[in-house]
């Protein structure tokens, strides 16, 4: 089993699924961005989050989201549902076992609820939650102690909260920066920080927050 730095937990409910990932680009024990999206938009009802190293995340993810899109084009707007895709992604991934494999561990949201956990063996699983990474082996139990199925969105993000504060109190290299993205029948939200976070770049421009002043000599 491959150990991956990256946190990234998944939680579904009723025509909803929301997606925390960590910000952080990193090689080894060297922090080189604080404000990588690891969760990638494949159209407006479909989401795939990723972790591993950042070559095969962006090789593979991005191949993955044009191959959608041209399948859509291919078929006169006609859409792979979040199964179809989820089969696909395991197929694709199998496939490269034998010829140069792809490190990384994914979960594929679809609007309608769906939650799909792939891992870098190709092994696919519907699943109600899902934590991928380092955060793997803190969360499942808070996530297998609270998550419900009735639980609205706003409950999930709350537990998507306490998840990550989890992350943050258990690991000595932690994050300080998450991204959340949820789908539902409204289409694809970036919703606002984690809480407790430090905020990312584009929060920040965006809430018109002042520039750090520059330590002087």
């Amino acid at each position: 089993m491959i150990e991956m730095s990256d946190s990234l937990i998944a939680i579904a409910g009723r025509g909803w699924v929301v997606i925390a990932s960590d910000a952080m680009g990193s090689n080894s024990i060297i922090a080189a961005k604080g404000d990588v999206d690891k969760i990638y938009e494949l159209d407006d009802d479909k989401l795939l989050g990723c972790c591993g190293s950042d070559t095969d995340r962006c090789m593979f993810c991005e191949y993955v989201q044009k191959n959608i899109a041209l399948y859509t084009l291919v078929n006169s707007g006609l859409r792979m549902s979040p199964r179809s895709a989820a089969n696909w992604v395991r197929t694709e991934i199998r496939k490269a076992l034998r010829e140069g494999p792809y490190q990384v561990n994914m979960v594929l949201a679809g609007a309608t609820g769906e939650l799909y956990r792939i891992d870098y063996l190709g092994a696919l699983q519907r699943v109600n939650y899902a934590a991928q990474g380092y955060a793997g082996h803190f969360v499942l139990g808070l996530l297998d102690r609270y998550w419900r199925p009735d639980m609205t969105m706003e409950e999930g993000v709350k537990l998507l909260n306490v998840c990550v504060r989890e992350v943050q109190a258990r690991l000595i290299l932690n994050a300080p920066r998450y991204i959340v993205k949820a789908v539902s029948d409204h289409g694809i939200t970036v919703l606002d920080p984690i809480e407790g976070c430090a905020p990312l770049p584009a929060y920040r421009e965006a809430r018109g927050a002042s520039e750090p002043v520059p330590i002087q000599a």
